[in-house]
């Protein structure tokens, strides 16, 4: 009997042709792994030099913030030096209607005249720069908003490619398992294929291991890109006010086509407060969001003091804001009726105004505000009777209102 007698060879013709197409199947599946290793540096890469990109531009709107705040703290502060001097509109201004005004015919405008339309034309002026330099900030935060957004969809490519290699590697090392199970009883399995087959899987558990590092530093990325949209975050909320008002004045709408006896009454009077009394917050981003010079001028007389002072400090300072809300309101009040004590509210609130600048000579900040309405004696003295002036005139505004 000789050696191929007892030779089965169809069985290890099977077997030989098994071992080569899993060999076939597994040799596919290396490449598309290393494609997909490929492209997941390729897209670190590419997230390497957008994060530069977004780190210049986030440079950039740091000293722009800067200038405007330069810009707006000497420029505010010159415009309370002029309130204070107490200038009369006609020192300043020269009106044709006004020609034949004696005082205004040629030779008679004085040196202090003149000055003070120069000193009002550099306020102008430096208004101006004020409004540019907040334009330009805005601008500059845009482009770091879109760098941000690129990397972001960045990050979704880099993880889909992760979790795709991960997938990759374990059908991979489970096809390998499979096959070194069934052929565990044979002798078809070349030794030095398997050496080269441990090593070849030896790094790429090495290879594992530096993606979960490189994972680590992505997550602490993604913690500092949190921290961007925290920022943006805080600037929807300034905008919040806004979105308030508009609600309560829909609202209002929606109750009073209904019969009256079927209305919300505390939701039409939210909406009545929202469209006729003070919304200080709301009016702040408003006005400023444009670039009419009245609009500012109003939102100071309306509410006794400046937009850009209140939108910067009014969110930490609720008091505060209470009160110039409250201001607004019986400036509302005086506009349809004549009130004592919405005068008075107006005397006293001027007075809350002049004792609180005398206080306070360097430029005002909410905190400082907030706490002289609940700390210092006279400014809780203020309150309270600002308080009782702007109830009962809102009481009376009230009846009249129903009686109409």
């Amino acid at each position: 009997m000789t050696a191929s007698d007892g030779f089965d060879f169809e069985a290890q013709y099977e077997d030989a042709k098994h071992s080569l197409k899993f060999f076939d199947e597994a040799i596919l599946k290396k490449k598309d792994l290393e494609r997909a290793l490929h492209a997941l540096e390729s897209a670190k890469s590419e997230k390497s030099k957008l994060q530069e990109h977004k780190e210049q531009a986030e440079a950039v709107p740091e000293e722009k913030r800067q200038k405007w705040r330069e810009l707006y703290t000497a420029h505010d502060k010159k415009q309370q030096e002029w309130r204070l001097r107490g200038v009369k509109a006609e020192d300043v201004v020269f009106r044709a209607d006004n020609y034949f005004d004696p005082r205004c015919q040629r030779g008679n405008l004085t040196e202090s005249q003149i000055g003070f339309a120069k000193e009002n034309l550099r306020l102008l002026e430096e208004r101006q720069q004020v409004d540019n330099a907040n334009a330009a900030l805005d601008g500059v935060c845009k482009v770091a908003d879109d760098w941000q957004a690129r990397i972001i969809h960045q990050d979704e490519k880099i993880e889909s490619c992760e979790e795709e290699i991960l997938e990759m590697k374990k059908t991979l090392d489970d096809a390998v398992e499979q096959w070194k199970e069934e052929n565990r009883i044979r002798n078809q399995f070349n030794d030095s294929d398997l050496i080269l087959l441990k090593s070849s899987l030896k790094d790429q558990g090495s290879e594992i291991a530096s993606l979960r590092k490189q994972i680590c530093l992505l997550k602490e990325t993604c913690e500092s890109d949190k921290k961007t949209i925290t920022s943006l975050q805080t600037k929807i909320v300034k905008d919040e006010p806004l979105l308030k008002v508009g609600m309560d004045i829909l609202r209002r709408k929606q109750e009073m086509v209904k019969p009256k006896v079927e209305r919300d009454m505390a939701a039409v009077e939210r909406g009545n407060k929202a469209a006729h009394f003070g919304s200080a917050l709301a009016d702040a981003s408003r006005v400023l969001s444009g670039s009419v010079a009245e609009e500012r001028t109003w939102y100071s007389e309306f509410y006794g003091f400046p937009a850009g002072l209140v939108l910067l400090y009014g969110p930490s300072a609720p008091t505060f804001v209470e009160v110039i809300d409250w201001h607004a309101a019986v400036k509302n009040f005086q506009s349809n009726v004549t009130c004592n004590y919405s005068n008075m509210f107006i005397t006293q609130f001027k007075l809350f105004v002049d004792d609180l600048r005398s206080k306070h000579m360097v430029l005002l900040a909410g905190a400082v505000i907030e706490t002289y309405l609940k700390d210092d004696e006279q400014g809780k003295n203020y309150y309270k009777s600002l308080r009782l002036f702007y109830k009962t005139a809102y009481n009376m505004h009230k009846k009249r209102r129903a009686s109409n």
